[in-house]
């Protein structure tokens, strides 16, 4: 955890886990309700105690490279993107099977404006998403591009939806 004494400014830290498949995606303040994640580096202005708890996630690029290159995907843990990551791809030529396995993909666009490119993944070829956990809670989400979409955009590929929830 970080911690923020009132009346001080704080520069959050960047840091990195010995598992290097995960990534410091940013920091969460402590009894917030709302979703907002900190980015390492951004300053705190604290006009109380503050309690930072850090964000990890599986490596968002490792995603990408594995939709890059097509075939069956099952989720073993969350995906949250960093603020330098962009949509996750499906190219023209490949089709990808994703069973979300109850987990979440985040693009983590929550805070600020719309972005070009903002969607959580665009579909150039063919993506079928399922939900193999008993819970069916898979979910896609956080994702705020200027057109008004988030979660998938199908760019001349075809998207069925098998399980899972897109929000």
């Amino acid at each position: 955890p970080a911690y923020v004494r009132k009346g001080s400014d704080y520069s959050l830290p960047s840091t990195k886990m010995q598992d290097e498949s995960y990534k410091l995606i940013g920091w969460k303040k402590n009894g917030d309700s709302d979703d907002k994640i900190y980015k390492p580096g951004e300053t705190i202005e604290a006009d109380s105690d503050m309690k930072f708890t850090a964000v990890w996630s599986r490596d968002w690029k490792e995603l990408q490279k594995l939709m890059k290159n097509g075939g069956n995907i099952t989720l073993d843990d969350d995906y949250i993107s960093g603020a330098d990551d962009t949509s996750l791809v499906v190219p023209a030529n490949k089709s990808v099977v994703l069973d979300l396995n109850g987990h979440t993909i985040d693009r983590n666009l929550y805070n600020g404006d719309a972005v070009e490119g903002g969607s959580v993944i665009i579909a150039y070829g063919k993506l079928t998403i399922n939900d193999s956990s008993k819970d069916k809670s898979g979910v896609i989400t956080g994702g705020k591009t200027q057109e008004g979409a988030g979660g998938i955009i199908i760019k001349g590929g075809k998207v069925n939806l098998n399980g899972g929830t897109i929000k």
